[in-house]
């Protein structure tokens, strides 16, 4: 969308606005948008901007790290002959986005076969990585995700997974590991495929969709399909993802006002029967902490994730 006119955001606080848009993690994309505004009228708009440039400054910097750390241990893995994915932020940044700093990442995630970890670690110790410490080491085990630091750098992270679903309640019906990314994405043939079911899986299982920028990242996802819109409903019917898949694409046809007439997001929504309580007000409330019916209907999701029972094929 364009961005908005100036008289359209004298009715917001500036500072709760920042405060929103960094609980969302949307920094660089808002940034982009209002940056170019000038004579925003009210008190307060120019120190938002120069608060809010700041933060977009220092998240596009430490991408850059990130990216530049992940490609020397992406080259170590290969010189290795160990299978891995780069997945969520640091793949959909260059495949989904218009611009790769519209999704500046944290941390880098590098999904591979449980039966390499150990010759994993070696070549994450080799590329300069240290196996970090944590409080509660055996949750490593239980989230399947290793946490890896370089020392003076403890703000660059690299996280080594095994399955993207990280509950053990929820791994009971569904596993999202590298050979379930192979099949999301039929072996890298269909990359649109598997962005978008790594995405519902990260925002839908992951998340509980608590921050815009997940729903964003299905959004991308789905506008990226194109012709592997019938790929991705296969794989996500194998993977017993149908029902995630439907839920984020009717969260997000109800979150954008021009997606409610997208024929692939309705086609997608229409998959199968979510609940209607899956709305906007899951996401944007999500940062009130005094209001707890965003937790009620993130938490109601997750309770029917558990016991739901993967649909038969039509």
């Amino acid at each position: 969308m364009p961005a908005p006119e100036a008289g359209e955001l004298s009715c917001f606080e500036p500072a709760d606005l920042v405060d929103l848009v960094c609980y969302h993690a949307i920094e660089a994309t808002v940034w982009r948008k209002l940056s170019p505004l000038s004579g925003i009228p009210g008190h307060g708009w120019a120190g938002a901007m120069e608060a809010l440039t700041e933060r977009v400054r220092v998240a596009t910097g430490v991408t850059m790290m990130l990216e530049a750390h992940a490609a020397r241990i992406v080259h170590e893995l290969r010189a290795r002959g160990l299978p891995h994915r780069l997945v969520k932020g640091a793949a959909f940044a260059g495949a989904l986005y218009p611009q790769i700093s519209d999704r500046p990442y944290t941390d880098v995630d590098i999904l591979v076969p449980a039966a390499v970890l150990d010759d994993v670690g070696a070549a994450m110790v080799a590329s300069g990585f240290a196996l970090a410490v944590l409080p509660r080491p055996e949750k490593a085990e239980i989230y399947r995700e290793q946490k890896w630091i370089r020392e003076g750098e403890p703000h660059l992270l690299i996280e080594v997974h095994t399955d993207l679903v990280h509950l053990p309640a929820m791994r009971r019906r569904v596993t999202f590991g590298f050979q379930q990314v192979e099949i999301a994405d039929y072996g890298g043939t269909s990359p649109a495929s598997g962005h978008l079911l790594t995405a519902v899986v990260h925002g839908a299982i992951g998340h509980k969709f608590h921050q815009l920028k997940l729903a964003v990242d299905v959004l991308q996802a789905i506008r990226r399909l194109g012709g592997a819109m019938p790929q991705a409903i296969a794989a996500a019917r194998q993977l017993d993802l149908t029902y995630e898949l439907a839920a984020a694409a009717s969260l997000v046809g109800r979150l954008f006002p021009d997606a409610q007439a997208d024929a692939p997001i309705n086609g997608l929504a229409s998959l199968m029967d979510t609940p209607r309580w899956l709305d906007r007000d899951t996401i944007t409330n999500a940062h009130l902490r005094g209001d707890i019916r965003s937790r009620f209907r993130r938490f109601a999701f997750r309770w029917q994730q558990k016991r739901h029972a993967a649909a038969d094929d039509q």
